[in-house]
């Protein structure tokens, strides 16, 4: 579906280029979302979605062509996960368009930034990282405590770095039993995901809420 969206020219920090001079051969656009949610923002009257100004952050969505192999989407063996990566009624009623999780912006010049990943990923060393997938092999080693994983910004670097947070609930962990922890959570880790996937930090924090995970007991690096 983004075969068009392509680079021919050194521009720093450009993924891709869209031509300004023949608007809509490409299939690609950048359409506004909502902040918190990562919904598409629709115009109150006819229910479209909004594109983006130049230089305004938002979601990269390619349009689905069933008669054009260049912009056909088959989905997924997961029905459900199929429904969730198509966007209806972009441009136009009835119109289907590829969601490709990537927030983005475009210049005056149409060239496009990457700017970050949406919803339940993030992107560290060039790969996605699925937090969902992350969490499942957590979950193994932490056994009946609470824990998520979500990315974060690290000065100088690109992406996001994997951090779980773990949620003590009341619990306080001797020093052994925190090893003990640490061990078990490096071991699985290390075992069922791979680098690129495995958190860097560990947070110890009593609840999940926003406010527990930042006011957290322990920090963790795994470095």
């Amino acid at each position: 579906l983004f075969c068009f969206l392509c680079l021919l020219s050194f521009q720093f920090g450009a993924v891709g280029y869209v031509s300004k001079i023949i608007d809509g051969f490409y299939p690609c656009y950048i359409i506004k979302i909502d902040v918190d949610t990562k919904e598409p923002i629709r115009d109150p009257i006819t229910g479209l979605c909004i594109l983006c100004e130049p230089n305004e952050p938002g979601h990269l969505v390619a349009r689905i062509g069933s008669n054009d192999p260049f912009r056909m989407f088959d989905g997924y063996v997961n029905s459900e996960a199929s429904e969730k990566k198509i966007i209806r009624n972009v441009l136009r009623k009835g119109d289907l368009w590829f969601a490709s999780g990537d927030l983005m912006c475009c210049d005056e010049l149409g060239y496009m930034y990457f700017i970050d990943r949406l919803g339940d990923t993030f992107r560290w060393h060039g790969e996605n990282v699925s937090t969902s997938e992350v969490e499942r092999v957590l979950d193994q080693a932490i056994g009946t405590l609470t824990g998520t994983v979500f990315g974060v910004s690290i000065p100088g670097t690109e992406g996001k770095a994997g951090m779980a947070a773990i949620a003590l609930e009341g619990s306080k962990l001797t020093s052994i039993e925190e090893e003990n922890l640490l061990c078990r959570i490096n071991e699985e880790f290390t075992g069922n995901l791979p680098s690129y996937a495995r958190p860097l930090f560990i947070r110890l924090c009593q609840n999940l809420t926003m406010t527990g995970m930042f006011s957290s007991l322990l920090f963790y690096s795994l470095l």
